[in-house]
C-alpha cells in the first residue's frame, strides 16, 4: 500500500515524515495538539545537514529532496519505522548526500528512538565518508520551520548566551539590522548592539545566530516557549566529552516565517573514516523553559565530563562544595571591588602597590572585604600579557607582596588578573612561546586578536597546549605562594570564544581540534593541585556547565546584552550551586561605560541581590526537596576608578550599592545561604516586588525582597503547621533583628513589608 506520510508515536509525542526523503513533516506534542513543524520551506533538510572541507571553501550538504530523487532513484533513503504499542524506533538510511546540486559518497544514518511515556525524542547520528571531502561538520539534530500555538509572534527562543538571553519573537528578530551604540574609554573604542540579536545572512539567505560551546555558549541546550500557550520544544545534546559544538538558530523572515534550531558538532572526517554522534534530545513539552532546565541539569549532575579515552578533570570539593578553588571564606563576602588603575594599557599610572592597603581600608568602608588588582604586571592592562611579574613602574616585589600581607592581615582577601588566554607578539622573549603554544588555524597562520591601540595584536593561546599550561601554573604558584594571594581571576577563560586547533607540534593534542574545553578543564584541575593548604579562590570570566563546579564563580556582565533580552535566570535556574558574578556600576558619572547602561544601574544592582537568584517559578517541591541545592545571590563586582576620574559619587546610587553590600554581608554572616526555593509558596499584593524564598538548614524561611522606589503591600508565605515568628532586617540597619508583626490563616501567613527598598525577612518556628 502507498504511503506518502510515515507516523511514529509513543502517545506523548508523534513524528512524521515524507515516505520518499526522509525529511521531517509533522513534530507533534500530543498533550498542545500541536505540530511544531508549521512551514516546510526547509522541512526537507530535516533532521542533517553537513558542511565539507573543500578548496574553494565550506560547501553545505543536505539530504536529497523529493524532486531530486524522482530524477535519481538511487538517492532515496531506506526509511524504517518500527511502531510498538506505546514505543517506535525511525531509522534513515542515505546512501550519499547533495552538495551544489551533486550527489556526495558520504552516506548518512539516524535513529529516532520514542520511549514509553517519554516526551524526549533520542537521536543519533552516523556518518560515513566514502570518498567525499572532508566533513567538517554536521548539524544535528536541525527542526526547521517551527513555530508554536497559533502565531511564531509570541514564542521565545531562550539560548544560554553567557547566562542567559531571552529573545522574543525570533523569527523576526534575527532578520532586523542592528542597531549600534559606539563609545570610548582610554584607547577602546566600543559598539554595543542596542537590539538583538541579530543575525548574519549566509548563502541560503537565512539570519543564522550560531553560538560556541563553550565561549558565548554557558550550556549546550537551548528552548522554544510560547508565551501564551505554555507549550515548549526542547533541543539539546548528551555531550559527555564536554568538546566544542555550537548551538543555532536560523530565520528566514517573515516572508517564509518559522525559527530553525540546530546542534553543530566537529568531525573532520576524510575519506574511510566514520563518526558517531552523542545522544541527542528533541522534546516538544508542555509547560515553560524550566522543564528543560530540569532534565538539562539532572543529567549533567549524573553525567561526568569523560574524555574518550577516560580520562575526566574534575576540581575536587566537599558536600559543601569548598575545595582548594573554593575556599569557605568567599560564601561570607558580598563582593568585591575591583581596581582596574594601576597601569594602563596607555601606559598610565593611578597606583603603585605601596596603595594596595589604602585601597582596601577605602573598600572596607564600603561594605567590601575583597578587592581585585589588574594592571598590577609588567607593561600594565592589556599590554603586559604574559608579563605577569611585578612593574618597575608600580614599585619592588616586595612592596607587592607586603602590601597583600597587609590586606590579609587585617582580614581582607586580594585577587590579581591574569588573563587566561593571550600573548601579546610585541615581546621578543615571548616569540617561541605563542609561535609553539598558541592556536594554529587551518592554514598554519596563528589566531590574533586586538584589543585596545590598533597597532598591536594578541596571540590566543591553545589550552590544551603543555607549553601555555606550564606558563599559567608558573605564575598561580609565584602569586600564591610567593607573593600570598588568596584569589586570582581569569579573565577570558570561559567568556571569549573556544578555538579550534591545527597545530600539530604541540604534541598534546594530536588531531584533537576541537578540544579546547578538555585544555581548559585539565588546566583548572591542575591549578587546584597547586593550590596552598588555605586555598584559592578562583573566578573567572563567563560560565560554563563543565567548567565552574569546584570554583567560586564566573563573571557574567549582564549589562552588556540587558537591553537585548539578557536572562541570567536560565544559567541560575539551571546550575544554582554554580556561583555567577555580575558587574555594578553608578547611574551616573561613569566614563567607563556608556549611558544607556548606566540607567540601568539600580535594577541590576537589585536583580544581583534578589531576582536573578530567584529564578522563575516552576520548580516542583519534590525535585528540590530531593537535591538540596544551596544556591546564594550573585556575587558583586564593583568598580573603584574615582581617582582616575571615571567613575564619580554617584547620589543616590552610591549609598545605594553601600547599603546593598552590607545587607548582604549581614544575611550571609548570619544566617548563610540556604537552600533557594525560589518563589515557591510566596504571593506578593505589589506585582513589582522581588520576593524569594531561602531555606535554612535549622528550619527557618528566609525572604529576600527588593523594589526600587521602596517596598509595598504585604507577602503571603505558605509554612507548615505551627506557630511561627517574623524578624526583619533592612538596608537601614542590616545587623538588627526587628520583629516584625505576622498573621496567620490556615498554612498561609502574611507579614506587611518594611517602607524601605531591601528587606530579609527571617521566620522562625517556635
Amino acid at each position: 500500500m502507498y504511503h506518502s506520510r510515515l507516523h511514529a508515536t509513543n502517545g506523548v509525542v508523534s513524528l512524521a515524515l515524507d515516505a520518499v526523503s526522509g525529511g521531517w513533516l509533522e513534530l507533534v506534542c500530543e498533550g498542545a495538539q500541536d505540530n511544531y513543524i508549521k512551514n516546510h520551506l526547509a522541512a526537507e533538510e530535516t533532521p542533517f545537514r553537513l558542511i565539507l572541507h573543500t578548496e574553494n571553501g565550506p560547501v553545505e550538504a543536505r539530504p536529497a529532496r523529493s524532486a531530486e530523487i524522482g530524477l535519481n532513484p538511487a538517492l532515496k533513503p531506506t526509511l524504517r519505522i518500527d511502531q510498538g504499542r506505546d514505543e517506535a524506533t525511525v531509522t534513515a538510511e542515505y546512501p550519499s548526500v547533495m552538495a551544489e546540486g551533486m550527489p556526495v559518497p558520504v552516506a548518512v544514518r539516524w535513529e529516532a528512538r520514542l520511549l514509553p511515556g517519554d516526551e524526549r525524542i533520542r537521536l543519533s547520528l552516523t556518518v560515513e565518508n566514502h570518498g567525499g571531502p572532508e566533513v567538517e561538520r554536521a548539524l544535528f539534530p536541525c527542526v526547521n520551520g517551527l513555530w508554536l500555538g497559533e502565531t511564531w509572534e509570541d514564542d521565545a527562543l531562550y539560548m544560554p548566551r553567557h547566562a542567559g538571553q531571552r529573545v522574543m519573537n525570533p523569527v523576526e528578530t534575527l532578520t532586523a539590522p542592528p542597531r549600534i551604540a559606539y563609545w570610548k574609554w582610554q584607547e577602546y573604542d566600543y559598539a554595543t548592539a542596542l537590539n538583538g540579536p541579530c543575525g548574519v545572512k549566509d548563502s541560503r539567505g537565512a539570519s543564522v545566530w550560531e553560538l560556541p560551546y563553550s565561549g558565548e555558549c554557558t550550556m549546550l541546550w537551548l528552548d522554544v516557549f510560547d508565551e501564551n500557550e505554555q507549550d515548549g520544544l526542547y533541543l539539546t545534546c548528551r555531550n559527555v566529552s564536554g568538546r566544542m559544538k555550537t548551538l543555532r538558530a536560523e530565520s528566514f523572515g517573515l516572508e517564509n516565517p518559522g525559527l530553525n534550531v540546530a546542534v553543530g558538532h566537529y568531525l573532520f572526517l576524510t575519506e574511510g573514516q566514520t563518526w558517531h554522534s552523542e545522544e541527542c534530545i528533541v522534546a516538544p513539552h508542555r509547560g515553560s523553559w524550566h522543564w528543560a532546565a530540569d532534565d538539562y541539569r539532572m543529567w549533567r549532575e549524573s553525567t561526568p565530563v569523560v574524555e574518550p579515552d577516560g580520562t575526566c578533570y574534575a576540581v575536587p570539593v566537599d558536600a559543601e562544595g569548598h575545595g582548594p578553588l573554593h575556599p569557605e571564606w568567599f560564601d561570607r563576602s558580598p563582593g568585591l571591588m575591583a581596581h582596574y588603575d594601576f597601569q594602563y594599557q596607555t601606559g598610565g599610572v593611578v597606583h603603585t602597590y605601596k596603595d594596595i592597603p589604602r585601597l582596601y581600608e577605602e573598600a572596607k568602608a564600603f561594605g567590601l572585604n575583597h578587592i581585585l588588582l589588574s594592571g598590577w604586571n609588567e607593561s600594565g592592562f592589556d599590554y603586559g600579557f604574559p608579563q605577569y611579574r611585578p612593574n618597575p613602574l608600580l614599585g619592588t616585589e616586595e612592596e607587592l607582596r607586603d602590601g597583600v600581607r597587609a590586606v590579609i592581615a587585617a582580614g581582607g582577601h586580594v585577587a590579581f588578573y591574569v588573563n587566561a588566554r593571550l600573548c601579546n607578539t610585541v615581546f621578543p622573549d615571548r616569540e617561541a612561546l605563542w609561535k609553539n603554544g598558541g592556536i594554529q588555524n587551518r592554514d598554519g597562520s596563528p589566531w590574533l586578536e586586538q584589543y585596545g591601540s590598533r597597532n598591536q595584536y594578541f596571540a590566543s593561546m591553545c589550552s590544551q597546549a603543555e607549553l601555555w599550561q606550564s606558563e599559567l601554573l608558573s605564575v598561580f604558584h609565584w602569586l600564591t605562594h610567593d607573593i600570598g594571594a588568596d584569589s586570582l581571576y581569569l579573565d577570558q577563560l570561559a567568556m571569549a570564544t573556544s578555538c579550534l586547533c591545527f597545530s600539530e607540534a604541540h604534541g598534546d593534542h594530536p588531531g584533537v581540534r576541537d578540544g579546547w574545553n578538555t585544555g581548559l578543564r585539565r588546566l583548572l584541575t591542575r591549578l587546584a593541585a597547586e593550590a596552598p593548604e588555605k586555598g584559592v579562590a578562583l573566578l573567572v570570566e563567563g560560565a560554563n556547565d563543565t567548567y565552574m563546579p569546584g570554583i567560586c564563580g564566573g563573571l557574567i556582565t549582564t549589562m552588556f546584552y540587558d537591553h537585548a533580552g539578557a536572562f541570567p535566570e536560565l544559567y541560575r535556574y539551571t546550575f544554582p550551586r554554580q556561583g555567577l558574578i555580575d558587574m555594578m556600576n553608578p547611574r551616573r558619572h561613569s566614563g567607563m561605560r556608556p549611558e544607556h547602561m548606566a540607567r540601568r544601574a539600580c535594577k541590576l544592582l537589585y536583580r544581583a541581590f534578589a531576582d536573578k537568584v530567584a529564578q522563575a517559578t516552576g520548580m516542583t517541591p519534590v525535585l528540590w526537596d530531593e537535591r538540596r541545592t544551596t544556591v546564594d545571590a550573585l556575587y558583586l563586582w564593583h568598580y573603584d576608578l574615582m581617582e582616575d576620574n571615571c567613575y564619580q559619587p554617584d547620589d543616590p546610587q552610591t549609598p545605594r550599592v553601600k547599603k546593598t553590600d552590607d545587607l548582604r554581608r549581614a544575611w550571609l554572616t548570619r544566617y548563610g545561604r540556604g537552600i533557594f526555593r525560589d518563589a515557591l509558596g510566596l504571593t506578593a499584593s505589589c506585582g513589582t516586588v522581588m520576593a524569594r524564598r531561602y531555606e535554612q538548614p535549622d528550619g527557618s524561611v528566609l525572604i529576600a525582597c527588593a523594589r526600587e522606589g521602596g517596598l509595598e503591600g504585604h507577602v503571603t508565605v505558605t509554612l507548615p503547621e505551627g506557630t511561627w515568628r517574623a524578624v526583619v532586617l533592612t538596608e537601614d540597619a542590616p545587623e538588627t533583628e526587628a520583629p516584625l508583626p505576622l498573621s496567620a490563616a490556615g498554612e498561609g501567613h502574611t507579614f506587611a513589608l518594611p517602607a524601605t527598598e531591601l528587606a530579609v525577612v527571617v521566620l522562625r518556628r517556635e
